[in-house]
């Protein structure tokens, strides 16, 4: 025979004391701070990259219009300095820290 979740004992509840909300709190915060830090990575790796690339496209395509050149400077730089989320949410070695990601 099925129990219903009505039916059920609600003696043995664990009654939380407002830790759990703090761990998890602390932890969005930890997740938030790194992903902040893996951006700014991010963007000084791509500010080392876009010299390489801007001398590329002068060479290979022949672009010198320095209008054209910032642009795609700027689209370089936002492109190359994201960060996938995924990667710092999902621990492959470990469910239960992934499911708390």
């Amino acid at each position: 025979e099925e129990t219903r979740p009505e039916n059920m004992d609600q003696g043995k509840k664990k009654v939380g004391d407002g830790n759990e909300l703090s761990a998890v709190e602390q932890h969005i915060k930890t997740i938030s701070s790194t992903l902040i830090t893996r951006t700014n990575e991010e963007l000084e790796n791509a500010k080392e990259r876009v010299g390489p690339y801007l001398t590329q496209l002068k060479q290979e395509e022949g672009i010198r219009d320095e209008k054209t050149l910032a642009k795609k400077q700027k689209n370089f730089i936002k492109e190359a300095r994201k960060v996938d989320a995924v990667n710092c949410l999902f621990n492959p070695n470990s469910f239960t820290q992934t499911v708390e990601n």
